[in-house]
């Protein structure tokens, strides 16, 4: 028989006559109408089932039953059986029921029977079963999560509030602690400069080794010269220079800027501050002047004895007004004026309290001239908790005769050269973190617990229809990775901006209360918060 008597056998054998309309649509749908007086040893495999699907097929049954339909088919040809039965299904509402061993051919069916040694052993909605030809499981388990939120708007709302309170809070108290830090760091180095240790009695030729030696960003070098008197001065309070010579790093590292003109850059250059001008100095740029240098004596108590008095004792006077202190010189040297500082630092508010600044330039090579050792002071980055061993053993190396810390500087780095207190320090802002992420932790915890047993109906359905212990876990951390991506970034929006309205209200008033003299400004330290009490290198 060729292709159409096949098709059209079951009506022969029935008696009825052949709807010619019907069987070439028919035909047509299996895509067989050029081959319709075709043998079947002139057929493919899967046309051949193609003539197998039409010949249930033309009696038009409510009922289609297909055994094995793709049992002796290759990938490619199974598949397009399967859509064209899937197809027939959609268009004329017809029950298929298909018996198969093929998965993937199962989970495309609505309802899935599972049959063993007779018994039905399972009866499930395939919509919530892995889908290897199509849709996975968990991206069907995801959508309905999404479907379950949109429903429970309110729980939903709830939910992120919580996150983002709890995600605000972690922030503003992070943010808090590393911008006073950052507050304190700021506003020791524009009182005293920036430096965080310092080495006495260096011969000015080992130098080099300290500006190699690691971690170490600058070394200072300063030197003391003395007093001059300053007769034109306008300002009681202060009737002398002090002179000082720096290396080029300590004008930086040490807040000394210009205001017109340079900074020295050779022995026998200097600057003056324009405070000195202010209060009545006749010296201006190009200007070469021949200071006479001295020591202050006096008796400051009134205790009867003498002392030699140093820049932050104010000048002694008699009940007159007149001095009763005593000048005694021991030398001259001679600057060029190269440029004028700005008004005084708060270096020189709080340690020349009776002396106008003039800086002038040293480097190795003229203390060397000299047969001066050095006092350099280190500046160092990154600032470590190893910075008290580093800062021995090259005091050691290079053969200093001793060292110190800027301690006021290193404590708002978190330093200290105590263990003790550096271990008191740790477990303080340990307990203080944990506190805090206990709160926010217990917070989110709580939200979302509400949350998971709002929908114990839902998880409960999914496991009933066959979802796995992993795909209801799987719901769960893909609501809780959606209400993140909302709530996480808001909460942190939300902290950082508190903190910053709050700064901006409140920096005036913290400026007065705490005498600073510079302003609060917003600092984030990536990881730092949670390293600070366990991280050995902080």
């Amino acid at each position: 028989m060729n292709i159409k008597e096949n098709i059209t056998l079951p009506l022969l054998l029935d008696g009825r006559e052949v709807d010619e309309k019907s069987l070439s649509d028919l035909v047509s749908s299996l895509g067989l109408t050029d081959r319709l007086g075709y043998l079947p040893n002139q057929l493919s495999g899967g046309q051949q089932q193609r003539v197998s699907i039409g010949r249930a097929l033309i009696t038009h049954p409510a009922l289609i039953l297909a055994d094995e339909p793709t049992g002796n088919l290759d990938r490619q040809n199974s598949a397009e059986i399967i859509e064209l039965l899937k197809m027939f299904n959609r268009q004329h509402s017809q029950t298929l029921l298909v018996i198969t061993h093929d998965e993937n051919i199962a989970l495309q069916a609505d309802r899935i029977l599972v049959v063993e040694d007779g018994r039905i052993m399972r009866d499930e909605t395939a919509a919530l079963l892995p889908r290897r030809g199509g849709e996975s499981a968990m991206n069907i388990v995801n959508r309905l999560t999404l479907r379950c939120l949109r429903l429970n708007k309110r729980r939903t709302l709830v939910t992120i509030i919580g996150i983002i309170l709890s995600v605000a809070m972690l922030t503003a108290i992070s943010t808090i602690f590393f911008s006073f830090m950052d507050l304190m760091q700021r506003d020791t180095i524009a009182k005293s400069g920036e430096w965080h240790a310092s080495l006495n009695g260096v011969e000015p030729e080992k130098l080099a080794q300290a500006e190699q030696a690691e971690n170490v960003k600058a070394v200072l070098l300063t030197r003391n010269i003395g007093f001059t008197k300053f007769i034109e001065s306008k300002n009681p309070d202060k009737p002398f220079f002090y002179i000082e010579e720096y290396n080029t790093p300590a004008f930086t590292h040490l807040n000394q800027t210009l205001a017109s003109g340079r900074l020295p850059q050779r022995a026998g250059e200097a600057a003056i501050s324009q405070d000195a001008l202010n209060a009545g100095a006749r010296l201006q740029i190009g200007d070469t002047v021949t200071f006479q240098l001295g020591y202050r004596i006096g008796d400051p108590g009134g205790s009867g004895s003498e002392k030699r008095l140093s820049t932050g004792d104010y000048p002694v006077r008699n009940t007159d007004g007149s001095l009763a202190e005593r000048f005694e010189p021991r030398g001259e040297r001679t600057y060029t004026i190269t440029g004028i500082l700005k008004g005084a630092s708060g270096k020189y508010d709080n340690e020349m309290a009776s002396a106008f600044p003039i800086i002038g330039y040293c480097d190795a090579a003229s203390l060397a001239d000299e047969g001066e050792l050095a006092d350099p002071a280190l500046v160092f980055d990154p600032v470590r908790r190893s910075i008290y061993q580093e800062v021995e053993e090259l005091a050691d190396k290079i053969g200093a005769q001793g060292y110190q810390f800027n301690g006021s500087l290193l404590r708002f780095y978190g330093l200290t050269s105590r263990d003790a207190l550096q271990s008191a320090v740790s477990l303080f802002a340990g307990i203080l973190l944990l506190v805090v992420i206990t709160g926010s932790v217990m917070l989110i915890y709580n939200a979302f617990s509400i949350s998971v047993a709002e929908r114990s109906r839902y998880l409960g359905m999914l496991a009933s229809v066959g979802a796995t212990k992993r795909q209801k876990r799987g719901s769960v951390y893909f609501e809780g990775f959606l209400l993140g991506i909302i709530a996480i970034p808001a909460g942190l929006l939300a902290g950082l901006g508190g903190i910053g309205v709050t700064f901006a209200l409140m920096n005036t008033a913290l400026r007065d209360a705490l005498g600073l003299i510079v302003d609060v400004r917003m600092v984030l330290r990536r990881c730092r918060f949670c390293c600070l009490c366990c991280c050995p290198c902080w």
